[in-house]
């Protein structure tokens, strides 16, 4: 058995074909990461049988590690610890594909998708097929799930009753099968712990012989120390009294008590384990009615929403071979469910991680159960399946996505789907990652724009911001800087703290550059003050002094972070339309693109990349926005409001009357200003002179002696580059119709901000000719 597991892990891993039909498939892979998980639970849940192994369940434990570790044991217990890590892995894939997070497999979809609209999000690295652009795509999907008809689903449930017999409450004859079985179990585990003190016994005897000749003491000291040590050493000491080898006897016998407690208490554990398992087969099967439905709207994670979802127990399963026929993993309740997905099986197995017992227990117990009924089920999968919904996909480059961390977080599916048939009546298959349906979490993706080095280091200019770099083994974070001298901009770069472990081993030639500062903890506190010789190993935090862009450690960083293709994620709403239009053109690709052709026998010359210090030269330095130090704001306040209308009255006359009342309605303003500062407030008395004397003694131009402290006031605050555009589409486009010209530039100038996506859908429609005139 256990060369055929190995033959199978290696058939596995040799092939390195995972579309191929798993039903068709004899073997199970575990070599993946939910396959060490599965193997690292295993160890957990049998202490004694790590111990064995020699093998401990932390992270760098593997799955093939294990499997290789248990050819140490015998064919019988290979077996059963073969079935229960492959029962334990179908049941994490039955539980990860429920919930749609199974990212092993590329799965094909049916969706006939039609194409709506898509958001360029990450851009194109280089000319190469693999370093295209990456876009979030909208496509309006067919969603299918195939449910089963009344008629189909009433002949499947008979044929199930026929085969299940009378419920468990009633049905003798499966009540006695599984007393049978659970006998079994027990008695096979107490047989096997008694043959260990069997041969335990045996060994410790012949142990003791050499030491003592009367066999009659050798049988009562064995005796009594099948008991704790604490209870017998004494009376151990002075019946060994006056031996000449007693320490090493005392020593023997402690190390076989403690054996033998191991063993004892082993067994009440095994035993208990047993007897839980009865008690949750009984529990459920006594529970389970086959043909009644149940609401499963919480038990089952849909794609979609779904307001309620019906469960009908089409069938109940047990295990063909009758030595594990009631196995945890081998009992299967079978649901035909009205949305979502055809079927789901749902087994007993139950651990502190996972447990399918207590999901079924919460469905029996709060699924209001109902007999099958026909014309609410027709009802209901006619309400969800062939539903046509739209879906997120990420198509272009799917690789260079996760250069944007957000994707990673998202855990998408790689799928194969189709799109909707072209006049011909052909369908064509398109790849794609498969976002989950949660609008916020998506907006998060579209929030940055991840960007080729070369290209967005210039917009890692706001101080307000911290830019990943991103695309490398290491994840770095660039923090701009504008300190007090107000010398220009600083950056400093720091390694991110899940990235240190690899940038102390990758990445040496900047490693120099960086200042390392060891990162306290309680664990290096604890093993300080306890002078562990096997103390943990340090963690340290890496990064920069504050550097120009200029400097050489900062020119050595980036020509590294150039050779090796980083990527800069930038905010979206740092980026105009017009420039991001244009790093979308770079990032179109013909899809039927060839492969560039590799013959370095014919070529004259080997070509060769351009020298860093040449990639340098076309990287533009991150800039500061302006030397305006006001505060960024949505709206003025009241105070700075009332010191721009005043600016406004600076050079008008005042024999106009429209001037005149204008001043008069300032003048009561100033006077009803209140909770100022001290300098605000001797800036208003000084305004309120002025505006007294200009209303008693009209002159032909009004000249504010206080106009230098107004403007200084008016500059602490000014408005935000969406606020300024939307300001500015008020005053000069909004209900007229500009030159085209004059509009594209504005548009092309806005920035790639959610709050301004109304005016551009303003401006989009008045250029393709929709509307005369530009509409609010």
């Amino acid at each position: 058995m256990m060369l055929r597991a190995k033959l199978r892990l290696l058939s596995a891993n040799t092939a390195a074909n995972q579309d191929q039909d798993r039903k068709q498939a004899d073997f199970i892979d575990l070599s993946n990461k939910y396959g060490n998980q599965v193997a690292r639970e295993f160890l957990e849940a049998h202490t004694e049988l790590s111990f064995v192994l020699g093998l401990k369940p932390t992270s760098s434990l593997t799955a093939s590690r294990l499997m290789a570790r248990l050819a140490m044991l015998s064919v019988t217990a290979q077996q059963d610890a073969i079935d229960e890590l492959f029962t334990a892995y179908q049941a994490l894939e039955t539980d990860l594909r429920r919930i749609n997070q199974w990212d092993l497999e590329r799965e094909h979809r049916d969706f006939e998708a039609v194409f709506v609209r898509d958001e360029f999000f990450t851009a194109a690295l280089d000319d190469s097929r693999l370093g295209g652009g990456s876009y979030l795509t909208t496509y309006r999907c067919r969603h299918r799930t195939f449910p089963y008809d009344s008629k189909s689903l009433q002949k499947a449930i008979i044929e199930a009753q026929q085969q299940y017999g009378l419920p468990f409450r009633e049905n003798s004859v499966l009540h006695k099968e599984v007393d049978a079985y659970y006998r079994l179990q027990r008695k096979k585990v107490r047989e096997r712990i008694a043959q260990r003190q069997d041969i335990l016994t045996l060994n410790v005897r012949e142990s003791l012989k050499k030491h003592i000749t009367n066999d009659e003491l050798v049988d009562e000291l064995i005796a009594i120390a099948q008991q704790p040590y604490e209870s017998w050493c004494g009376m151990a000491k002075e019946k060994v009294k006056g031996l000449h080898m007693r320490n090493t006897i005392l020593r023997r016998l402690k190390s076989y008590s403690n054996e033998w407690m191991a063993n004892a208490q082993r067994l009440d554990k095994n035993l208990k384990k047993i007897s839980e398992e009865g008690k949750r087969l009984r529990t459920i099967l006594s529970a389970a009615k086959l043909g009644f439905s149940y609401d499963m709207s919480d038990c089952v994670e849909l794609e979609f929403e779904c307001d309620y979802v019906i469960g009908v127990l089409k069938d109940i399963r047990f295990g063909q071979d009758i030595e594990k026929k009631f196995l945890p993993g081998k009992v299967e309740l079978v649901f035909a469910l009205s949305a979502g997905m055809r079927e789901i099986t749902i087994n007993l197995v139950h651990s502190e991680k996972n447990s399918n017992y207590s999901k079924l227990e919460s469905i029996m117990k709060y699924g209001q159960p109902y007999p099958f009924d026909a014309m609410v089920w027709n009802e209901e999968i006619a309400k969800y399946n062939n539903r046509i919904i739209e879906r997120k996909i990420v198509t272009g480059n799917i690789l260079g996505a996760y250069s944007d961390p957000a994707i990673a977080k998202l855990k998408p599916r790689f799928i194969t789907f189709t799109l909707a048939p072209d006049k011909a009546g052909k369908k064509t298959v398109a790849h794609g990652l498969l976002m989950p349906l949660d609008e916020v979490r998506l907006r998060e993706v579209l929030k940055n724009v991840t960007l080729p080095l070369a290209d967005g280091l210039r917009y890692a200019n706001s101080t307000s911001s911290v830019y990943y770099v991103t695309g490398l083994d290491v994840t770095f974070l660039l923090m701009p800087i504008r300190e007090k001298s107000n010398d220009g901009l600083k950056f400093r770069i720091s390694v991110d703290e899940r990235s240190t472990k690899a940038f102390e081993q990758l990445y040496a030639p900047i490693r120099s550059l960086f200042i390392a500062e060891p990162v306290s903890s309680k664990w290096s506190e604890r093993d300080k003050a306890s002078n562990n010789p096997k103390q943990r190993k340090t963690r340290m935090r890496y990064y920069t002094d504050n550097l120009r862009f200029e400097s050489e450690p900062m020119q050595s960083i980036i020509a590294f972070w150039v050779k090796n293709k980083a990527m800069i994620v930038v905010p979206r709403e740092q980026i105009t339309i017009g420039e991001l239009k244009q790093f979308e053109s770079q990032s179109l690709h013909e899809e039927n693109m060839a492969w560039p052709v590799l013959d370095w026998q014919n070529e004259t010359e080997q070509p060769l990349p351009p020298s860093h210090r040449e990639v340098l030269l076309h990287i533009t330095p991150p800039m500061l926005k302006d030397d305006d130090e006001g505060l960024d704001v949505q709206s003025y306040s009241p105070f700075v409001t009332l010191c721009k209308a005043t600016l406004k009255l600076e050079g008008c006359s005042m024999k106009d009357m429209a001037t005149r009342l204008q001043s008069r309605s300032l003048y009561f303003n100033w006077r009803s200003c209140s909770h100022l500062e001290d300098n605000e407030r001797s800036l208003r008395r000084a305004v309120l002179d002025e505006l007294r004397h200009a209303l008693i003694e009209p002159t032909d131009k009004i000249s504010l002696a206080c106009y230098d402290r107004l403007y200084k006031a008016s500059c602490k605050e000014r408005l935000d580059v969406v606020t300024s555009i939307r300001e500015r589409f008020k005053e000069e486009f909004l209900f007229i119709s500009p030159p085209r010209e004059q509009v594209m530039e504005f548009l092309n100038n806005c920035p790639c901000s959610n709050r301004l996506e109304h005016i551009v859908q303003s401006l989009r429609r008045y250029l393709d000719g929709e509307t005369d005139v530009i509409m609010d």
